[in-house]
Parts: C-alpha cells; sequence; structure tokens
C-alpha cells in the first residue's frame, strides 16, 4: 500500500499547480477537482497503513511511544520545510524566472524530496522481520463494526474528535486572534506559532518520561486541561489591566506548548496500544483500522471546524467588533473542557492488562 500511494501523491501533489488551460477557465477548475480528490484518495493510501505500521512495528508500549514521538518531530520537520516553499520561489524569482514557474518547479523538487522520503519505510522495513505477522478474514465494515465496539476506543476517539476540532479552531483563528484581539502585525501569527512548534520540542524529552510514570492518559487529561486555558485566555484578552497585549500573546502561546507536546506524542502512540490491546484480547487484529477510525475522525472535526468557525465570524470579526472572534474562542474552549472529560473515562488499566497479557503469551510462545 505505500508503494502504491507514494509515487501518485508525490506526482499529484505538482499537477494541483499546473493547470492545462492558460488563465480562468473551467477546465481549470475541474483539473483542480480531479487532482486535488486524486492526491488525497492516493495520500490516504499510504498514510493509514503508515499510522498502522506503529503498532506492528511498536512490540511493547514504550516502543511504541518512542514511535509516535518520532513521527510527531518529523511531521514538525516537514511541516516547517514546506512553509520555506516561498523562500525557494522568491530565490529563483530573484534570480529572474517567472514567479509561477519558479512556484511550480520548488513544488517539483519537495515532491521529489517527499517521494523518496516516502519510499524508505518501502525499502527498509522488512515486514516479515520487524512485524508480527497476522491474519484477519474479517471485511472491512466487520473490522471496523469490531473496531467500535471497543469501549475505550470509543472515549479515545470522542475525545480527540473533540480536540481536533479544537486545534482545528486555533490553527484558524490565530491570525484573528492576534490582528483583532490583540491588534497586532499579522507577521505576529506566523512568529507565535513557529515559537511555539520549537518550544514544544523542548518539552518532549519530559512528556516521554511523564507519560512512563503517570501514564498516558494523566497527561492527555492534563493537556486537553491546558488548552481549555488557553482559549479561555484568548475569549478574555484585553481583559487584564496593566498587562500589554503582546505580552498576553506570549502567554498564551508558551502555555500552548504544554497540550502541542503532549497531544503530538501521546495521541497516536494511545491509539495503537488500544489496537494491540483488541488483538490481544480478541484474537482479531485490526490494527489498520483503528489507525484508518482515527484518521477518519480527525478528517471529519477538522472540516466540520472549517464550516462553523467562518460563520460564526459573521457575528463580528473586526477590531472593536470582535465577537464573533471571542465566541470561537469559548466554543474552542468548551471542547477541549469535552475532550478532557471524555479522556477521564478512559480505562488505560483495563489495555495495560491486556498488552501485560499478551507479552507474556509472547514469551510462552
Amino acid at each position: 500500500f505505500l508503494l502504491a500511494g507514494a509515487l501518485p501523491a508525490a506526482v499529484l501533489s505538482v499537477l494541483v499547480f499546473t493547470p492545462p488551460v492558460p488563465g480562468e477557465s473551467w477546465v481549470n477548475g475541474a483539473w483542480l477537482l480531479v487532482t486535488q480528490l486524486a492526491f488525497y484518495l492516493f495520500l490516504t493510501v499510504y498514510t493509514i497503513p503508515y499510522g498502522a505500521m506503529i503498532t506492528d512495528l511498536g512490540h511493547s508500549s514504550d516502543q511504541r511511544l518512542v514511535l509516535s514521538t518520532l513521527t510527531s518531530v518529523t511531521w514538525a520537520l516537514g511541516f516547517f520545510a514546506g512553509n520555506s516553499v516561498y523562500l525557494f520561489k522568491d530565490a529563483l524569482q530573484a534570480a529572474g524566472m517567472e514567479p509561477a514557474r519558479a512556484f511550480v518547479l520548488v513544488v517539483a523538487i519537495f515532491a521529489a524530496v517527499g517521494f523518496v522520503a516516502m519510499m524508505m519505510p518501502v525499502l527498509f522495513v522488512d515486514e516479515r522481520r520487524y512485524c508480527r505477522k497476522v491474519h484477519s478474514d474479517d471485511g472491512a465494515f466487520k473490522s471496523l463494526a469490531g473496531a467500535l465496539r471497543n469501549r475505550e476506543f470509543r472515549f479515545v476517539l470522542l475525545g480527540q474528535f473533540a480536540y481536533y476540532a479544537a486545534n482545528a479552531f486555533l490553527e484558524i483563528g490565530i491570525i484573528y486572534y492576534v490582528t483583532v484581539l490583540m491588534r497586532l502585525p499579522e507577521s505576529m501569527s506566523f512568529t507565535l506559532m513557529a515559537v511555539m512548534f520549537v518550544a514544544s520540542f523542548a518539552l518532549y524529552p519530559l512528556v516521554l518520561a511523564g507519560a512512563r510514570r503517570w501514564g498516558k492518559k494523566r497527561l492527555m487529561v492534563l493537556a486537553f486541561a491546558v488548552q481549555a486555558l488557553v482559549f479561555a485566555m484568548l475569549g478574555a484578552t484585553g481583559a487584564v489591566p496593566g498587562m500589554s497585549l503582546l505580552a498576553w500573546g506570549w502567554t498564551v502561546i508558551l502555555i500552548q506548548t504544554v497540550p502541542s507536546a503532549v497531544t503530538g506524542i501521546l495521541a497516536t502512540a494511545i491509539v495503537a496500544d488500544i489496537a494491540r490491546a483488541d488483538g490481544a484480547s480478541t484474537g482479531k487484529h485490526r490494527e489498520a483500522v483503528f489507525s484508518a477510525t482515527n484518521a477518519f475522525a480527525m478528517k471529519v472535526a477538522i472540516s466540520l471546524s472549517n464550516l462553523v468557525f467562518p460563520s460564526m465570524l459573521f457575528l463580528g470579526r473586526g477590531v472593536g467588533h470582535d465577537t464573533g472572534v471571542r465566541l470561537t474562542a469559548v466554543t474552542g474552549c468548551l471542547l477541549c473542557v469535552l475532550a478532557s472529560w471524555t479522556f477521564s473515562r478512559y480505562r488505560e488499566d483495563r489495555i495495560a492488562a491486556d498488552l501485560a497479557r499478551e507479552t507474556v503469551e509472547v514469551v510462552k510462545g
């Protein structure tokens, strides 16, 4: 599946930016629709099995935690690399290349590098050697129903759905929180988010140590509660007399590093643990279904946020008329409270018991 998805995804990521007809045309609209849909299709073909391989390659909870951490780090590095496309485009443009052509060339180079990186697991991960080989006779819908029957997965899925929706509010709304509520320049939104990403890396060792000592569940409940505080602070921007709005923004973003670091590592690791424990307790191994369902919930949550957030802005999105912007912060806060409460219902001890039983059976075998 990784092999089947890698090349089409890389090629289509370039074709999206190469319309067949000069200027505006319905042909270009159709081209964009088809290439975007095809790109996300093949990207899904790659990413769902890729996510499931964390469960297959991690033979203990600690191993899966480390793998989840590494994928989180590389995702962030890819995020920053992707956002540098305009830097390289400007360099080519300064050398005399036409802007659109320079942009497409940089995207093509990035796609080639991305394809090489996507092929690394295909070339160097020997599933027969490193993964536990299991077979499932259940079809897709039966496997999905089986995964959703897992009580712990349902609570985790609902909690992460609420979190992903809230996090999308933050990513979409940062430009409004910075320019409308804090009355700072637009450029500060990128600066604040960049600092948050970098600072969250510094917390990764603490998150790993904390997860081993206190458990993943407690850290996730705490992280969602802290993110609820972040949204509450965003909604109350300007309410603290004597504190500059710039200082308020830096305070908010530094607090946000905590949930960013925790969820970036533990969310994937928890789903991997549940999938592995479910296979141990039921004898039905459907790791890819757990990964796919979680990814689908994330995409639905983000899509809904992209619909709801702009609608709220109709209530006010300008300086002095910011009711809609503040309402988005309140909504994000409530979603994080829901995520924290839902995760508190997750029984991590039961998952740990099933994983311990699996370890004993493997040793005996």
